[in-house]
């Protein structure tokens, strides 16, 4: 997995060296992101609100085709309600830096369809579960999941972007998960314990803004 991060990290590098030999472009890009973690165990989970920030590059392989390189700081997680009407309120947060690898097919100018697969590396994981007390006071417990969750993340991306002739360019892509958030046994969504026999997957839906020249 290190060699993979390496690699990329390289890749990058060395499209920054050549920029003044190509057509390649170097860019920045942020946005919101609304993430969950689905699976087999995730029947009373909904989504969260994050954010995605970092670097980008293009550089042509052939016409109309592209390849485009991204790192990440991604917020990701879920949110976990039990079925009793006043069951706990558990809020998981995932950080991750992403290694997205898109391929970009321009069908016009300004307009292009994207995919190809993600790897992440889980920076932080924890959790904040609210209770409801005696006479309605509320408890809050935060706990620290990083050894429960895979620091390694699989996933898929599929997008479209758009671009102006100023180098500004939206984005709209969503992360399917394909590797099993679940490390060990332990407490991942909730009280509930998981295994990694139970798959949970990360999907996140991202709008983005950025600059690229």
């Amino acid at each position: 997995m290190k060699k993979i991060f390496a690699f990329s990290f390289l890749l990058l590098s060395l499209s920054i060296s050549v920029k003044a030999q190509s057509e390649l472009r170097l860019g920045v890009k942020g946005g919101v992101n609304f993430a969950s973690v689905g699976g087999d165990f995730t029947n009373n989970t909904r989504g969260v609100f994050g954010f995605h920030l970092g670097g980008l590059a293009e550089f042509p392989i052939v016409t109309n085709l592209t390849f485009q390189p991204e790192i990440l700081f991604s917020a990701q997680g879920s949110e976990h309600n039990t079925m009793a009407t006043d069951g706990p309120r558990i809020i998981t947060n995932l950080n991750y830096v992403n290694l997205p690898l898109m391929a970009k097919y321009y069908l016009i100018d300004n307009f292009s369809v994207m995919g190809g697969p993600q790897l992440g590396y889980l920076v932080s994981a924890k959790n904040e579960i609210t209770s409801s007390g005696f006479l309605g006071r509320s408890t809050v417990q935060k706990n620290d999941m990083k050894g429960d969750i895979n620091n390694f993340d699989l996933g898929l991306g599929i997008g479209a972007e758009y671009r102006l002739d100023l180098g500004i360019f939206v984005q709209l892509r969503y992360v399917i998960g394909v590797s099993n958030v679940n490390e060990t046994e332990g407490v991942v969504l909730g009280y509930h314990r998981t295994s990694k026999d139970v798959k949970s997957t990360n999907n996140v839906l991202q709008i983005s803004a950025g600059y690229s020249f």
